[in-house]
């Protein structure tokens, strides 16, 4: 979908893919589901909610949106991908390419990730030594990152966490590292802080909040 300013850390809003993304199989009218596959190239990365893509070859060349999760693309592809409903607008064969959209990719300075889980006191009298039962699990974090506004897919990282503040939204949120180790999930961006000190390029911190689960891709 784009590459990473930066020889370290990164961080991406939406999915992040290497390869060349090709359909699977034939899609008809009406298909909500898409399997891909690399198809000579090695595909890997994930696929997340609200992706964009087009399909080459495609009647009318609409843009299709991704629905449901994250999709992690391993064995060279993923067999679900999950659209709006009846929205492929015609056969399309198997084959094409899928043209995603870039998404907002930063070097980060430094990012960290916070979980834990709370716990319920269920000591009972004459019990010797107390007990708890494990209850809700969450996480949290920040990150800084060194963007150059100059730079368009960076510009679109800022203006999107500078307008769900402090009206939070939800998204898909992406950290790695140099060797493309990642952590994925989504998360509610809730407060930033831009420091510029470097001519066109400006630190940019912020936290967020996880919905959901963190998962890792560290292979």
């Amino acid at each position: 979908m784009t590459t990473y300013a930066g020889m370290d850390g990164w961080l991406s809003l939406g999915g992040i893919l290497t390869g060349t993304p090709r359909l699977a199989a034939q899609l008809t009218t009406g298909a909500s589901i898409v399997a891909i596959t690399g198809a000579g190239s090695t595909l890997t990365g994930i696929v997340a909610v609200g992706d964009t893509f087009t399909i080459t070859g495609e009647t009318g060349s609409p843009t299709h949106t991704v629905q449901g999760s994250f999709y992690v693309c391993t064995a060279n592809g993923h067999t679900a991908i999950a659209i709006a409903t009846a929205y492929i607008s015609a056969t399309v064969a198997a084959d094409a390419t899928l043209n995603f959209d870039s998404n907002a990719v930063g070097e980060v300075r430094v990012w960290n990730i916070n979980a834990e889980v709370e716990f319920a006191e269920d000591t009972a009298m004459g019990d010797k030594w107390e007990t708890r039962v494990a209850g809700m699990a969450k996480w949290s974090g920040s990150a800084e990152c060194m963007l150059d506004y100059d730079d368009t897919a960076q510009a679109e990282l800022i203006d999107l966490i500078a307008a769900v503040t402090p009206t939070p939204d939800v998204n898909a949120v992406i950290f790695g590292t140099q060797d493309e180790d990642m952590w994925y999930a989504q998360a509610v961006l809730s407060n930033f802080a831009i420091t510029e000190d470097r001519g066109d390029v400006v630190s940019v911190t912020f936290t967020f909040a996880g919905q959901g689960d963190m998962l890792p891709r560290w292979d």
